[in-house]
């Protein structure tokens, strides 16, 4: 037998997940039937998933996430005009240069006066999404005061409970608490099961969800069980059919000129990336996610400023998302996204299930096996 069936079959006898690694090393390997799953202690997160020969899926951890790079329609507010204010009427001028500056308290307050007075403008909506978020710091967060306990189950599997705080990292003002559960089983499953207490002024914050890199060598090829096949937003994917998809990876992104958030997939039960040998990683969502796969991070995203100047990251940027704002549309220099397409503050809860795929799997048949041991409980 080679080392890696080998391997497998030591699990299979045990039934259970084997863990290595001490209450004082900075990573728990967990070692199942299909490979092994590490999760680092100081952020709770995967940050490895390998088959039973040691290849590595991932090219960076998964990681909370709750930013996007925002698109044309998310700048669109009274900033736009900055740049007219030598030739705008006095009243208009001062107005786009003060709404962008208050406080959201005095913009929630100017957008109840409004609906109150005769105006023709909601003067509380007229600044941005893109300055919203950036004022209370979304493309900044940090974790805080994370803690981590591990605890083997009776079936042989094992739970690894986490604690995060996610902070704007410059202002140290709370954002998110979350508490992520990960349970791995023996047969070579990994789910994480995540609760999220958002708090934010804002209407609506741009996402909440999951992040993570694919090595460029087990992903070329990706398909999904979802609306497609092009991209589609809650806010505009009626006509992009539910069924199974698949693309190269290169085409999950949409060039638009002014990069930004773009190449989502909405009510995906499960996604899956892969080499040209079949061999890759299936990820799940319970319940049904939102998913994009790019060769270009968020970063990349909002630094270009036109689609020719994005340069490849040398992975791809997988998001999970349990809730994504809408894009809007009705016009590009307003914030028209409509209540019903926002991601309001409060609670979130949903479950990401991660397993390795090999040549000859089914990716339909081995997610139906992933989503029906998808842990029930709360994190």
């Amino acid at each position: 037998l080679s080392s890696s069936s080998a391997a497998s079959d030591v699990y299979k006898r045990q039934g259970r997940v084997l863990i290595s690694g001490g209450a004082t090393s900075s990573v728990l390997r967990l070692h199942t039937v299909r490979g092994s799953v590490t999760i680092e202690r100081a952020t709770g997160m995967i940050v490895n998933v390998t088959d039973l020969a040691g290849r590595e899926r991932l090219a960076s951890p998964f990681a909370l996430n709750f930013w996007r790079a925002p698109t044309d329609n998310d700048r669109g507010g009274v900033e736009l005009h900055t740049r007219l204010l030598p030739y705008l009427p006095r009243t208009l001028a001062l107005a786009v240069s003060v709404l962008p500056t208050l406080s959201h308290g005095v913009l929630a307050a100017l957008g109840a006066l409004s609906r109150v007075l005769p105006l023709s403008v909601n003067l509380g909506a007229q600044v941005s999404f893109a300055t919203l978020w950036a004022r209370e710091g979304w493309a900044r967060l940090e974790p805080r005061d994370v803690t981590t306990r591990v605890e083997p189950q009776p079936d042989g599997s094992v739970s690894v409970h986490t604690s995060i705080g996610m902070v704007d990292g410059a202002s140290g003002a709370p954002r998110v608490a979350c508490r992520v559960r990960t349970l791995v089983s023996a047969n070579g499953h990994a789910w994480l099961r995540v609760t999220c207490d958002v708090s934010s002024e804002v209407s609506s914050v741009p996402r909440v969800g999951l992040c993570l890199g694919v090595r460029e060598a087990f992903g070329a090829a990706v398909s999904w069980l979802g609306r497609g096949p092009h991209e589609n937003y809650d806010d505009r994917k009626e006509g992009a059919p539910i069924a199974q998809h698949a693309l190269p990876a290169a085409e999950m992104h949409t060039p638009y000129i002014v990069p930004g958030e773009n190449g989502l997939r909405s009510d995906v039960q499960w996604l899956a990336l892969r080499n040209g040998a079949g061999s890759g990683l299936l990820l799940a969502g319970q319940p049904d996610m939102m998913a994009s796969v790019s060769p270009f991070g968020q970063r990349e995203l909002e630094r270009a400023t036109h689609d020719h100047e994005l340069v490849p990251s040398g992975k791809l940027s997988v998001c999970l998302d349990h809730r994504h704002m809408g894009v809007g549309g009705d016009d590009s220099w307003s914030r028209t996204v409509l209540p019903n397409y926002w991601v309001p503050a409060g609670r979130y809860s949903w479950a990401v299930g991660v397993r390795t795929l090999e040549p000859g799997e089914d990716a339909d048949e081995a997610a139906r096996e992933v989503l029906l041991a998808a842990p029930r409980d709360a994190a």
